[in-house]
């Protein structure tokens, strides 16, 4: 069963987002393990994507004005036939729990990921 639970600390951020397989597909302009230690801060929002538990992907939220959060999604590939799901489980979280002030999400999708589309 695919869920959605808070990230228990930023080390389980950064142990996801830098497993090889997810860190090279997001990396870019040379960014290194230590820059995304670097970037994963307590003032952003981190949903774990669990499947039975275990730590399968992560929603990355930041806002960017003050009704809005950004949010990216990464998940291990073996586990993408799930996105769907996780996209349903961002929505209801959005609607039912995230503060008041944010109103809208944005996602932006690079242009080299179509298979996302």
């Amino acid at each position: 069963m695919i869920t959605l639970e808070p990230a228990a600390d930023l080390q389980e951020v950064i142990d996801l987002l830098s497993d090889p397989e997810l860190f090279n597909r997001i990396a870019e302009d040379g960014v290194t393990i230590d820059d995304v230690q670097s970037l994963v801060t307590k003032d952003h929002y981190y949903l774990m994507i669990k499947l039975d538990g275990n730590s399968v992907g992560v929603w990355w939220l930041h806002e960017s004005t003050s009704s809005t959060l950004d949010i990216h999604c990464n998940i291990l590939q073996k586990y993408r036939k799930s996105a769907k799901l996780a996209g349903q489980l961002i929505i209801e979280w959005f609607l039912t729990q995230a503060p008041d002030q944010y109103k809208k999400l944005n996602a932006e999708i690079p242009i080299i990921y179509p298979e996302v589309y």
